[in-house]
């Protein structure tokens, strides 16, 4: 037997239980919670690393507690290109959103573009809808329940300082963000990360990927520990794509 072959063994079988304990885990968390009101969605965190592939997808463990999770190839290339064509024309300076969601601010700290695909006829490209039902399955919500696709576009320079994707203070019908499932439409430099400061975790941008958190403890408490920031490039245009689930039904 060559050298090292056991201790190489035991070292991938001794991680390998590490990663299906964190997995348990989670997966026990989100099974104690109680029952969702009103067709309410709750984040199933444990649910999304631990009952295998959804969309035709494995997830890549990013960090255990809380779970991130990266989906590669969430989009193929040509989906990519169409959204981002989609939204070019309709980027307007991206705003900040005030305690209630309603209230919407220009902030330093936000100083990239956005474009929502929320009317005709972008709302109804088959771009977009198969993107939203794709979404759909990995999460494993319905549609209604997810807000309308929002592409975001950071030119050298510009970024998102850090910062939470749920509302402090909600008092809409749809309730909280659940999650976030923020895909990048294409690739861009390493410094132009998604970054959790609180985690040690930045995510490098590669074209269609995926990149899944939950904004939300089981309690449905907002997780601290989900802030997360923007990182600019230094050259070049980075595009990513902002696909949020909320606690019920969104109106559109």
């Amino acid at each position: 037997m060559p050298a090292g072959t056991v201790p190489a063994r035991a070292a991938l079988a001794l991680g390998l239980a590490g990663v299906v304990l964190v997995l348990a885990a989670a997966a026990a968390a989100a099974r104690r919670r109680a029952p969702a009101a009103d067709g309410a969605v709750f984040c199933d965190a444990g649910g999304v690393l631990s009952r295998g592939p959804r969309a035709g997808m494995s997830p890549r463990l990013l960090h255990a507690a809380p779970p991130v999770a990266a989906f590669d190839d969430f989009l193929d290339g040509a989906t990519c290109r169409r959204l981002i064509a989609l939204a070019e024309p309709r980027f307007e300076r991206s705003h900040v959103e005030g305690r209630a969601h309603a209230e919407r601010t220009v902030s330093d700290e936000r100083t990239s573009d956005s474009a929502m695909l929320h009317e005709p006829p972008a709302s109804t490209d088959p771009a977009v809808l198969a993107t939203l039902e794709r979404a759909a399955r990995l999460l494993d919500a319905p549609v209604s329940h997810l807000e309308p696709l929002q592409v975001v576009r950071y030119r050298p320079g510009q970024r998102f300082g850090v910062h939470h994707d749920s509302f402090a203070d909600v008092r809409l019908g749809e309730g909280q963000r659940v999650a976030t499932l923020f895909v990048y439409l294409n690739d861009a430099q390493p410094e132009a990360a998604t970054e959790f400061p609180r985690l040690g975790l930045a995510v490098s941008p590669r074209a269609g990927t995926a990149v899944y958190w939950c904004n939300l403890r089981a309690d449905g408490a907002i997780d601290d520990r989900a802030q997360h920031a923007g990182r600019a490039p230094r050259g070049g245009v980075k595009y990513g794509l902002n696909v949020w689930l909320r606690e019920k039904p969104y109106g559109r």
